[in-house]
């Protein structure tokens, strides 16, 4: 949701929570450094060189409308609901459902909201990708992960694991647990690091050296399903209270 036109000046805020309301769009395109829209209420975002926006409203919707090429700088994020467009880097990342378009979403961690400083970080239910990538430096836990079919989206993290992983997708990773995979292409770099029940994938590869690959074979589970549904399934919202797929 592009908020153009709106060019008034409000008084500078970096820091959101639960007052802020239920839906909170950040436009790092307008005024001099961005600006904050919360319902009625509009704010001007700070020079980062000062200060880094921080949102922590577990209950909240996120949008985040950022350059491409020229990644907006933030500080933590943790939200119901993260949508971003544009490129955006992010030392921390908690979501439960990831809506990326057209972006690059850079961080240290991704995962799904904590319910404490000192909790495990739940499972995300559910990542959308349209020309997107996501470069995380730690582990991807997911129950579902939905890339277009028209346009490429790519997946870098130690670790990456997960449900279903499905559409025009390249992944790489030092390892992965995936139930269900269909991708263009798989790296890994550990020789046994793909690990599947079923697997329907161009290219899975092995980087054996810098810039080189070789082919590789997955290694199949069938109780992969199993175990994995049962690790997260305790995050998960019942089958009624779940939200429905969004159709790319």
């Amino acid at each position: 949701m592009k908020l153009a036109g709106i060019a008034h000046a409000g008084p500078i805020k970096g820091s959101f929570g639960p007052e802020d309301g239920s839906r909170i769009v950040l436009d790092f395109t307008q005024g001099s450094h961005g600006r904050a829209f919360c319902g009625d209420r509009c704010y001007d975002l700070p020079d980062p060189r000062a200060q880094l926006v921080m949102v922590h409203s577990p209950e909240a919707t996120l949008e985040i409308i950022g350059f491409h090429g020229n990644p907006s700088p933030m500080a933590s994020v943790e939200v119901a609901s993260l949508k971003i467009t544009g490129d955006v880097q992010i030392p921390v990342a908690r979501a439960r459902r990831f809506d990326l378009s057209h972006c690059w979403l850079q961080a240290n961690a991704i995962s799904g909201p904590t319910d404490s400083i000192w909790a495990e970080p739940q499972t995300i239910h559910e990542i959308v990708m349209r020309d997107s990538r996501i470069t995380s430096q730690g582990e991807l836990t997911f129950a579902n992960l939905l890339a277009d079919d028209l346009t490429e989206s790519f997946v870098q993290a130690g670790y990456v694991e997960g449900m279903t992983a499905q559409g025009r997708l390249s992944i790489s990773a030092d390892s992965l647990m995936v139930g269900v995979l269909e991708a263009q292409e798989v790296q890994v770099t550990r020789p046994d690091g793909c690990h599947v029940a079923q697997i329907f994938c161009d290219r899975v590869l092995q980087q054996v050296g810098l810039g080189r690959t070789v082919p590789t074979r997955p290694v199949y589970d069938r109780d992969l399903m199993s175990f994995i549904h049962s690790i997260t399934s305790l995050d998960l919202p019942d089958v009624e209270d779940a939200s429905p797929v969004m159709e790319l």
